[in-house]
């Protein structure tokens, strides 16, 4: 399972999980440092959807690749640029 797969499924399971509606203005994955970016991330209030309960202009991620080959995610690096949260 590669990285994007990984952050893909993820992310899946808390839209499902919690019936939100998330928007990215752009994703780049970079393959040799096990590494996701994701730009302009909004996340909407699932009883407002006009509301945004989370934005971030960056959220990056980084893994660490030997447990991927055993099927674990290890967080080496989890970064936030710019983030807001709705209350």
């Amino acid at each position: 399972m590669t990285i994007g797969s990984s952050i893909f499924l993820i992310a899946l399971g808390a839209i499902l999980r919690y019936a939100v509606t998330a928007s990215v203005a752009g994703v780049d994955i970079q393959e040799r440092r096990v590494a996701i970016e994701l730009k302009g991330l909004a996340i909407a209030d699932p009883r407002d959807r006009s509301r945004n309960l989370f934005e971030a202009a960056t959220l990056r991620l980084e893994l660490e690749p030997e447990p991927l080959l055993q099927k674990k995610n290890v967080i080496r690096r989890f970064a936030v640029r710019d983030a807001r949260g709705g209350g």
